[in-house]
């Protein structure tokens, strides 16, 4: 009887424990049914425009869902108007397309050459498949001419938003392309300029090259080394030094020979120098050109070692001959980038990798670096990433007994961008002075270059304005100079004489500094005298740059003439600007850095401003000026 009780309460608290639920839930029905509840168009418009933003810039279009290539343009239709003078041969397919969001990729050279242009495009095909909702254009074996503009006016027209203008000599085309077109991204390897839309990029090689080098001292037989490359630009001087210092680190004795060929991709040239090298005596040689297919498979050829560039592919060219190289590993880095411009977040700048970052690596060693040189190698780039090693630490003194790096000074980066010089112990070589009958015999089994497969040569006109090293002077009659700062001036534009006369009186006014105006004759000896700073220091800047007329100038010296700040002044026609060398740019950064802001920031206006007296121009404009040269250092 208890028990039955007991049950019959327990079942009378549940029922109106359910009872007490439901009247609560009841209860809350009705008082959100009381509440005014918004339309629910802005509820969905609330919940899915993210999710569209987030379809639009991430997600691949429904044409195609993954990054897998389509066919190549047919070449029968070229999608460029320019394509029967550039666009690449049959071999190579013409444009290759990918994706949905257009970035556009230019190159010089073939993208199948082993070598630069190859690297480039391996990073791109890693790009695209890292980055989804990709489509990209590239164009091979465009010259570095003005014939790159039609190529960047079509990429902009099918809708590209990035270029990559791949090689240095495209950079003056890639900086007026950039002011045409404010909405596109340009991105260049190496180049020494920004814009707002143009950024730079570059690997410290000459890190890797110090590593190439000790391979190279430690090896050697016969003391000699040979380095053949096709310009003498600042970055790649850097790296020939960097290689001749890394093999003195193991080895004092060696000297190092530099073939200067004058041109990225030409086989014979290189097989000659190759050659040449081999018969004075060199037993390990290494190369900075777009192709070193070329000279590897000569080194195997002739039984001597050698080290690659751009790509770690080369090894199997070379089973015998082959110590190490430096690969070229661009992919993460154009993942990055392109990944910071979707999401706003990219600023132009000079960006710089070294030895410790993915954008380069050394490649494996081959079977003649024993287990101790291997060991060294390792080390020191332990050392370098901890800056425990330096690699351009002074005193260091060129091959022409200057120092270059004095006592307790570093070189660093900026060495890409200013070198000019050779490192003591490297001279120049020149492969021709060796007779073609004292060549040895050289025999490659697979072909270098073949017309169906390698069009590069073809794609090279002689007439092409390239970067080449400045002349030694030639003039017995140059100033000697003793002042702080000289000024170079020339009669090609008249104009410029009056800013000469102006900041030459400034500058010795505000800044303390002594100045002397140097006048030449022409602007071919002033600009020449400008990049040229091997042998001894004429000039330093000169006011008088004239945009457009003088830019074949900066092809002509790429890497050697630098501006300092944009267009200063300009009328119809003509638009003037500093131009400098390069290495003095980076030293008034350094020691004179409110002359080099007041110099960076100067502008003028008024067509009729240099038909006054500099003098009285000063003394009307007293206030301005001296808020313009109000620095603190």
């Amino acid at each position: 009887m208890n028990a039955f009780r007991n049950n019959l309460a327990l079942i009378l608290v549940s029922i109106i424990a359910v009872l007490l639920i439901f009247l609560a839930l009841r209860l809350q029905v009705l008082i959100m049914n009381n509440q005014e509840t918004p339309p629910a168009s802005q509820n969905e418009a609330e919940v899915l425009q993210p999710q569209q933003q987030l379809t639009v810039v991430v997600q691949p279009t429904a044409v195609l869902p993954t990054n897998t290539p389509e066919l190549p343009t047919p070449t029968a239709e070229p999608p460029t108007p320019t394509a029967v003078a550039l666009a690449p041969t049959a071999t190579t397919g013409g444009y290759t397309v990918y994706g949905s969001e257009v970035i556009g990729a230019i190159h010089v050279g073939s993208i199948s050459d082993h070598g630069y242009n190859q690297a480039h495009h391996d990073g791109l095909q890693q790009m695209i498949e890292q980055v989804p909702g990709v489509r990209l254009i590239e164009v091979d074996n465009v010259p570095e001419t003005e014939a790159v503009l039609p190529i960047i006016d079509d990429m902009v027209q099918q809708g590209a938003k990035i270029i990559f203008v791949q090689s240095f000599g495209y950079l003056p085309f890639a900086i007026q392309a950039a002011e045409r077109y404010p909405d596109v991204i340009f991105l260049h390897p190496g180049g020494f300029e920004l814009r707002d839309n143009l950024g730079t990029y570059w690997a410290n090689n000459f890190e890797a090259m110090y590593l190439a080098g000790i391979a190279a001292g430690a090896t050697t037989q016969s003391n000699q080394l040979g380095f053949i490359t096709a310009f003498p630009i600042p970055n790649i001087l850097a790296s020939v030094n960097a290689f001749h210092l890394g093999a003195r680190s193991v080895n004092p004795d060696v000297t190092t020979k530099l073939v200067i060929d004058e041109s990225w991709v030409d086989p014979d040239k290189e097989q000659r120098a190759t050659q040449a090298l081999a018969a004075v005596g060199v037993d390990v040689v290494t190369m900075i050109v777009d192709s070193p297919t070329t000279v590897v498979q000569t080194a195997e050829a002739l039984g001597i070692y050698v080290i690659g560039f751009h790509s770690d592919s080369l090894a199997e060219l070379a089973p015998n001959s082959w110590l190490t190289g430096i690969a070229y590993t661009w992919g993460n880095y154009y993942t990055s980038v392109v990944q910071q411009i979707r999401a706003g977040q990219w600023h132009s700048s000079h960006v710089r990798g070294g030895i410790e970052s993915d954008m380069l690596r050394l490649a494996a060693f081959g079977p003649a670096v024993s287990e101790e040189t291997k060991t060294r190698i390792l080390t020191a780039r332990t050392d370098i990433i901890r800056s425990q090693l330096q690699i351009f630490k002074g005193p260091l003194v060129d091959n022409q007994g200057i120092e270059r790096i004095a006592a307790g000074q570093i070189g660093g980066l900026e060495l890409l961008d200013t070198t000019d010089w050779l490192v003591a112990g490297v001279s120049n070589f020149d492969a021709t002075s060796v007779a073609v009958e004292n060549l040895p015999a050289v025999t490659i089994v697979q072909p270098v270059a073949q017309a169906a497969t390698e069009p590069e040569a073809a794609a090279q006109p002689t007439e092409a304005p390239t970067p080449t090293a400045p002349p030694p002077p030639t003039a017995t009659d140059l100033p000697v100079v003793t002042a702080d700062l000289v000024f170079g001036v020339t009669d090609d534009h008249a104009q410029c004489s009056f800013f000469t006369q102006l900041l030459s009186q400034i500058i010795q006014e505000h800044f303390g500094l002594s100045v002397e105006i140097a006048d030449y004759n022409s602007d071919d000896t002033m600009y020449a005298e400008i990049a040229n700073r091997q042998n001894r220091r004429t000039v330093d800047l000169t006011v008088c740059f004239g945009d457009p007329k003088d830019r074949p100038y900066l092809r002509e010296y790429f890497g050697f003439l630098k501006p300092i700040g944009g267009i200063y002044w300009e009328t119809s026609g003509l638009r003037l600007q500093v131009m400098s060398n390069s290495g003095v740019v980076v030293q008034l950064q350094r020691e004179q850095r409110c002359v080099y802001d007041f110099l960076k920031n100067l502008h003028f206006e008024g067509d009729e401003l240099p038909n006054q007296d500099p003098t009285q121009w000063i003394a009307d404009n007293a206030q301005t000026i001296n808020t313009w040269v109000n620095c603190q250092p």
